[in-house]
């Protein structure tokens, strides 16, 4: 028989007090005396009494639950996203609450926000990484409390009145093809992510800028759809590239089968084709080669995104004309030779 848990009234009759003064020790209130705030924690120890923390917090109006909308993907990127959320959340003693879609459709993205708001959640975030959540963002009027994370271009979101923070993709793609062109390479193919999604988007304008910059010559991009299989097909097209010496792939699992596929064609990597992938997951180091690759910082992330959510309930944080960004960082490996 499972025994019933004991009440903050049980407490109160076992300690000879009232439940309001119970309720003051768990609540730390001062002017208690000593050993009245002994004996009641003595009686709480001894009947194991667990406060009811979800009506102490509706009875402060607040229920200490952050709600998370997510498309339901299995790439490192939203995933790690996610995880890094979670433990910046768990880490302010917040409850994380998540809500996956899978279409990004806008009566999705609504229906998703209308759980978490009948959750009662503080705090609203929404990780927004395709285009398709464009007429949403623009349309939604989101609760004070939200956060988005979004590589959107500012433009393209004007309405947006949430906070948006991200990680800066058009740096990260530059320090890649930076890379590659010190290295000495002239032609550089890029395997990019899907046209819908918006770091895709972004490291493509990147890698189109920098060529350019370059003086050097541009080719037609190769698109992918961030799987390593769709990396692997793409080795056909990118290997007839004429004078191709390098790749920039939008993504590490692209990258992987790239290498495969290339490999499988006779080509050496990186003594005939460089690549550089970006994320910086964690397998990357024990690819073969080693890939050189941009890391992609989902735990600063993380914890700038909850710090400026919870700025938001606590009044704290202003808005920024400007989403804040995290610098990604280079990590130097040897898929990538130098020819100069």
């Amino acid at each position: 028989m499972v025994r019933k848990a004991p009440s903050i009234r049980e407490v109160a009759r076992r300690a000879g007090v009232s439940h309001m003064t119970v309720s003051r020790v768990l609540n730390d209130s001062p002017n208690l005396r000593p050993e009245t705030r002994a004996r009641v924690e003595a009686t709480i120890a001894e009947l194991g009494y667990k406060p009811n923390t979800l009506a102490r917090s509706l009875a402060m109006g607040r229920t200490r639950q952050i709600g998370l909308l997510i498309h339901a993907y299995s790439e490192y990127g939203p995933m790690s996203m996610l995880r890094s959320m979670y433990a910046a959340a768990r880490d302010s003693d917040y409850v994380p609450i998540s809500y996956m879609i899978e279409e990004g459709t806008s009566e999705e993205l609504k229906d998703g926000l209308n759980v978490l708001l009948s959750r009662r959640a503080d705090g609203i975030v929404l990780i927004t990484p395709r285009v398709s959540a464009l007429d949403f963002l623009n349309s939604t009027d989101l609760p004070e409390a939200s956060l988005v994370i979004s590589s959107a271009p500012s433009e393209s979101i004007q309405n947006l009145k949430a906070t948006r923070v991200c990680i800066d993709q058009e740096a990260g793609a530059k320090l890649a093809v930076e890379h590659l062109i010190g290295r000495g390479h002239q032609v550089i193919a890029h395997l990019a992510g899907p046209k819908d999604w918006f770091d895709a988007q972004m490291r493509l304008k990147a890698w189109e800028e920098t060529i350019e910059a370059a003086g050097l010559p541009k080719t037609a991009p190769i698109f992918g759809n961030w799987s390593a299989d769709s990396g692997y097909a793409a080795a056909d097209a990118i290997s007839q590239i004429p004078g191709i010496s390098a790749v920039f792939a939008a993504n590490d699992q692209m990258a992987l089968g790239l290498i495969h596929g290339l490999i499988n064609r006779g080509f050496r990597i990186p003594q005939d084709i460089s690549i550089i992938g970006f994320d910086g997951q964690p397998d990357s180091e024990h690819f073969y080669p080693p890939l050189t690759t941009v890391k992609q910082d989902f735990d600063s992330l993380g914890k700038l995104g909850m710090k400026t959510l919870l700025g938001k309930l606590t009044d704290k944080q202003g808005e920024s004309e400007r989403p804040p960004m995290v610098k990604p960082r280079l990590i130097v490996r040897s898929s990538v030779r130098s020819l100069s």
